[in-house]
């Protein structure tokens, strides 16, 4: 029991240490070059350690671009040459970070709208020896509401607060698989859990 205990203590203090790292440096993954000879802007991927879907959207709210990037696509250039001038919202989204930052296209040039980054940092779902841990430590949203549900029913639903561990334990639910989702400021994330 208590090598559990210290293999799990382990594993939540390593990922807050990423987490901090990261959470730090979210601001800068989208990069404008100084000097293109056409509107562009680079994505700095390796803070976001996971796939993601990277999507531009017209000021009407129109899907101009979208496109899965690795995190080894490092410093991706995008091209938005084949844009009009306006205002853009380009997103980042993957299992643990919302990004939404503005960009301006003007002149034939892209720069980054001052104070327009938003970033939603999920928390982590685990599924640890017989429990589900759900860590909402590093979370930068206020308000989150918890589901575990089967595909018949929802087994729990509960708000849940950021710098906290929650922990549940999968012998309090039947055999089968269960989905965990954490809902946060209109967007959400979901783990399938087996039991």
């Amino acid at each position: 029991m208590k090598s559990f205990i210290g293999k799990t203590a382990f594993i939540l203090g390593l990922l807050a240490t990423t987490l901090v790292a990261r959470a730090s440096n979210l601001d800068s993954i989208l990069v404008v070059p100084q000097h293109s000879a056409f509107p562009a802007f680079i994505l700095q991927t390796q803070e976001l350690q996971d796939e993601t879907q990277v999507r531009i959207w017209d000021a009407n709210g129109g899907l101009v671009w979208s496109e899965k990037v690795s995190p080894k696509a490092n410093n991706k250039l995008f091209n938005l040459r084949h844009l009009e001038e306006g205002r853009y919202d380009v997103e980042m989204d993957n299992d643990h970070v919302f990004i939404s930052q503005k960009l301006d296209i003007t002149n034939g040039k892209a720069t980054i709208v001052s104070g327009s980054t938003e970033t939603v940092l999920f928390p982590e779902i685990l599924q640890t020896g017989g429990s589900i841990l759900v860590d909402t430590r590093l979370s930068n949203v206020t308000a989150m509401n918890l589901e575990i549900k089967d595909d018949a029913k929802a087994y729990l639903k509960q708000e849940i607060l950021p710098g906290k561990i929650y922990r549940f334990v999968l012998e309090d639910f039947g055999k089968g698989t269960y989905d965990v989702t954490v809902a946060a400021d209109g967007k959400y994330r979901s783990k399938t859990i087996y039991r």
